[in-house]
């Protein structure tokens, strides 16, 4: 057998924007601001309401803030969410619609019912499903999900 090459490309997990203006319905709430945000660090928004607070969160999570790194990740849960008996990282993880749905699918590609038929109803092959499961491990290790 022959030897696979991985390439990985570093990219810095440190934010720091600067110039940050932020306005909500004409009024400005962060006015040539700079942010910085520090890998491995936990961070809270603290301040009244209407400051600000979840419009910057929106704008950092639907990357629309001018000049924050496009490479991160970032998930915004909600403030008020129905207790359950799933621990805050697991809520925090179930956010992340596109690894629940990857996750969801190797499941699938793992069970007895992926031996039938592929999810649109053509027929699923062991190498085609195979190479799927393959594919589906490799995207979620490129979420760091898996």
């Amino acid at each position: 057998g022959g030897r696979g090459i991985h390439r990985a490309t570093w990219q810095p997990k440190d934010v720091s924007v600067e110039g940050v203006t932020l306005a909500y319905k004409n009024r400005e709430l962060l006015e040539r601001t700079t942010l910085r945000l520090s890998s491995g660090k936990k961070y809270g928004l603290i301040g009244r309401n209407g400051v600000g607070k979840t419009t910057l969160l929106r704008r950092i999570v639907t990357q629309t803030l001018p000049g924050f790194p496009l490479h991160l990740r970032v998930h915004h849960v909600g403030q008020e969410l129905a207790a359950d008996d799933r621990t805050c990282l697991e809520t925090v993880m179930d956010s992340d619609l596109n690894r629940a749905d990857l996750l969801a699918e190797a499941d699938w590609l793992s069970s007895d019912e992926a031996d039938d038929d592929g999810q649109d109803g053509t027929p699923l092959t062991p190498e085609a499903r195979a190479a799927r499961l393959q594919a589906v491990y490799e995207e979620l290790e490129a979420l760091d999900a898996h």
